[in-house]
């Protein structure tokens, strides 16, 4: 049963409470930890029994000790079953760490036992194998040594190019789990003329970023037309994707009747692009009948859907994250599930994922300072400039005042100011510390666009000190606001609002950073910074320096264990004592084994 449902990904009372034998290793694998601990048992203990009373028994003793150890490193390399790659390294590396030390157990025991044996690594007869001992203990700190150095190396570029989501706290992939009753994850709801290749896309882009996730898609699941009401029902999660013609198809209102009935949480996907079948969010309300609104739309913020790689990527995994707080995994008890007072909001467990590869503001360095110009001429750049230097504070920081402790790496050496500023000497200076291959400092106009923009006699006043800074060569980072609340206006508008000499010596040749609202907004954050040379340096630095740190110990380690390995016993006998092999000269024989 347990079994089952623990490769099923559908937990009981008894999978769930011994999920941390489990937690670590891919569910193929459940078992890998109770072979563990008989590989830890054989080793350790009934290893010991054979032959414990009588002589020459202690190198079969080392010999099966040497066979179990290798006989698990092999087949580990094999199969693989931990879902984080460090702890098959890691464990990979202790276990050759103990095939090395039953090695130099075997030599030592030859010596004892056979003279002639012993002389053929250069130890003359009658001498006791001490020496012969702190070679291998050395031998065996160089492997530790390495194996130090080659994890910290895995641990500072294994993100390197990964798209899989790892749950925070954890670093692992974040468990998938079902409910006995349910055989999908998440439903996708759509309608054809308009979300077909859009949903297809996010289907595809799920089952990379969630391996094993369960998604039902009408073109690949849907075999009985009549039994979508079932197919809902079987589904743990909906997902509406919110497009141009929704509430007007029959089976659309057929899935959304039926998800309302069950109570089932909803996640809303919104299609803004009117070029790709989108609509404006509030025309979707109200299009939608008033008996579902509340279902579909109180306390429930709809998720933008992108074409940007990295929104797009945060899309998915905000998409992610509703999808898993509503799995077994991660509700909070059983008895608390049903408790729920609400469809959507109820005793759900917080769940946070990420992307090893995604970058943060509070990640990034800036190497130089820069001093952001705002135009008062310019509705809404100073609030703009001001957010990209207070460190992108967004919406799930609410709750928080400003505070500089708590800016991210890059934004400390950002400045914003409204003063106008002399673009001839500042770029002058810019090239003459660049020609001197000095950092300094540089200025960027912030061009912040919105419905506001160009127009009036503030929009002249702008024009003209947009034209005074490209004429000096400065930088301008344009920033283009797609919050509604904040004034957005589609892109197209500013072809037309802006001065036609501007646009015909190409302003808009230059991408301009897009500025989504909700969480979305630190994602436009870091591609502002980016945009404004700031960089991810500060973890590879922290992992150099840990690899320093690293190999420093370890050296100062082989150094004192060499010390105390060579040092003459105080007990004045001739083996080599508490090194967690024993060697008793009474019987020539190594009796004890003490992994």
């Amino acid at each position: 049963g347990s079994r089952r449902a623990i490769q099923r990904r559908r937990p009981t009372l008894l999978s769930r409470s011994t999920s941390f034998l489990w937690t670590d290793y891919h569910s193929n694998y459940w078992w890998w930890e109770l072979a563990e601990t008989l590989r830890r048992l054989a080793v350790t203990s009934y290893i010991l029994v054979v032959g414990a009373r009588q002589a020459g028994f202690a190198q079969i003793r080392a010999l099966a000790a040497l066979f179990i150890s290798t006989t698990f490193l092999m087949l580990q390399l094999m199969i693989r079953p931990y879902k984080r790659q460090v702890d098959d390294v890691l464990n990979g590396l202790f276990s050759l760490v103990l095939i090395v030390w039953f090695n130099a157990t075997i030599v030592i025991n030859g010596c004892l036992i056979s003279p002639a044996f012993c002389s053929a690594f250069g130890h003359k007869a009658g001498e006791t194998p001490d020496e012969l001992f702190s070679v291998f203990v050395s031998f065996l700190a160089v492997i530790v040594l390495a194996s130090l150095v080659l994890i910290c190396y895995i641990t500072a570029t294994a993100t390197d190019g990964m798209v899989v989501l790892k749950e925070r706290g954890t670093n692992a992939e974040p468990p998938l789990t079902l409910r006995r009753r349910h055989s999908w994850h998440v439903f996708l709801s759509h309608i054809w003329a308009s979300g077909q290749d859009q949903v297809a896309v996010l289907k595809r882009q799920l089952q990379l970023v969630l391996p094993g996730i369960e998604v039902f898609l009408d073109v690949d699941d849907l075999h009985d037309i009549g039994a979508l009401e079932q197919y809902v029902s079987e589904s743990a999660v909906v997902l509406i994707f919110l497009s141009r013609g929704y509430f007007g198809s029959r089976n659309c209102m057929r899935e959304v009747r039926a998800m309302c009935e069950m109570q089932k949480p909803v996640i809303l996907l919104h299609e803004a692009d009117e070029s790709k079948g989108g609509l404006p969010f509030q025309q979707a309300v109200d299009e939608c009948p008033s008996e579902y609104r509340p279902c579909l739309f109180d306390g429930r913020a709809p998720i933008p859907w992108t074409r940007i790689k990295e929104f797009q990527r945060f899309t998915l995994l905000l998409v992610a994250e509703q999808i898993l707080a509503h799995s077994p995994h991660y509700m909070l008890t059983e008895k608390a599930a049903k408790r729920e007072v609400s469809r959507l909001h109820g005793a759900i467990a917080s769940v946070r994922v990420y992307f090893p590869d995604m970058e943060e503001v509070k990640d990034l360095v800036l190497r130089r300072h820069v001093t952001l110009y705002a135009s008062r001429a310019n509705p809404g750049a100073l609030a703009a400039a001001n957010e990209l230097r207070d460190g992108g504070l967004s919406s799930h920081h609410h709750g928080h005042q400003h505070d500089p402790a708590r800016q991210g790496g890059g934004t400390s050496t950002l400045r914003v100011t409204e003063e106008p500023l002399d673009w001839d000497s500042a770029v002058a200076e810019e090239r003459a510390n660049a020609r001197r291959m000095q950092k300094g400092s540089s200025s960027c106009f912030v061009l912040y666009l919105s419905k506001q923009t160009f127009l009036g006699e503030a929009g002249d006043i702008l024009a003209a000190e947009v034209r005074a800074a490209r004429r000096a060569g400065a930088s301008l980072l344009l920033l283009h606001e797609n919050d509604g609340e904040r004034g957005s206006a589609p892109f197209v508008h500013f072809f037309s609002s802006t001065p036609s000499d501007l646009v015909d010596d190409g302003i808009y040749k230059q991408l301009a950073v897009a500025m989504l609202p909700g969480r979305h907004r630190d994602v436009s954050l870091v591609l502002a910074l980016k945009s404004l040379g700031a960089s991810r340096a500060e973890t590879r630095r922290l992992s150099l320096s840990a690899i320093r740190n690293s190999a420093q110990y370890a050296v100062e380690m082989v150094s004192c264990a060499t010390k105390s390995w060579r040092a003459p016993s105080k007990s004045g006998g001739r083996g080599v004592k508490d090194s967690g092999i024993h060697l008793e000269s009474g019987t020539g024989e190594i009796m004890n084994l003490d992994t």
